[in-house]
């Protein structure tokens, strides 16, 4: 959790344009690094309240003043509340890899925007980040997570996450990642590369039946750009 480098937001930016990524809508999990100002009829989504979020994360503390206050305190999985057809898009940085059913979301996402309109997605490269030695995420672990539930693998992803990400000793392991799933501490539950989120993408949203394509896909240092559009 961190703030966004100038050139990263910047390309952010340029895509969003290019793409037409405007109108009224949603960003989930904005935090002190909106990509949108609120004056363009964005809203912001997260699941605390601003207070809650520093009580959770102590280490955006030097960031409170400029951190967003949401408008809307719900799930980004699952927009509880929000009517299906309503924003011209769904902007989600660095979100979808913190989503235990990735599937789930998609769909949500999807119902939720009107036709024509964008989901903006945002995720890191694991070439390029702490998920480097982490297994890539395929479309059969997604689907499991979906049908069954993300409890089917839940304990996993942390235990995963504290070897490779954390390196904590083995023998401290398990205790450590029951610790941080008791806790809800938000981690990557699913990690991918350049070449595999696209077709993950694709794969989940043919298994929603979501009428939906690939607008544009970039690669960009440290993370990878998705914008899909609702036919």
């Amino acid at each position: 959790m961190s703030h966004v480098p100038d050139d990263t937001m910047q390309n952010r930016l340029r895509i969003a344009s290019d793409c037409e990524v405007r109108g009224a809508g949603i960003e989930i999990g904005a935090l002190m690094s909106p990509m949108l100002s609120p004056s363009l009829n964005s809203k912001f989504v997260d699941r605390f309240k601003k207070e809650d979020l520093l009580s959770q994360y102590p280490e955006l503390l030097p960031d409170r003043e400029v951190i967003i206050n949401p408008d809307f305190i719900c799930s980004g999985e699952t927009l509880d509340g929000m009517e299906n057809n309503t924003y011209d898009y769904i902007i989600a940085n660095h979100f979808l890899e913190h989503c235990e059913d990735f599937i789930g979301t998609l769909k949500r996402h999807y119902e939720v925007v009107k036709p024509g309109g964008r989901l903006f997605y945002a995720v890191p490269n694991k070439d390029n980040s702490f998920d480097k030695p982490r297994d890539l995420t395929d479309f059969n672990h997604l689907l499991r997570d979906h049908i069954q539930g993300p409890k089917v693998s839940r304990y996993d992803h942390y235990v995963d996450w504290v070897k490779h990400v954390s390196k904590i000793e083995n023998t401290h392991v398990q205790s450590r990642a029951m610790e941080l799933m008791d806790f809800q501490y938000s981690i990557h539950y699913h990690v991918w590369s350049a070449h595999s989120f696209p077709k993950l993408l694709m794969d989940s949203l043919d298994f929603i039946g979501a009428n939906m394509y690939l607008k544009r896909y970039e690669l960009y240092g440290a993370e990878l750009i998705a914008v899909l559009q609702k036919s």
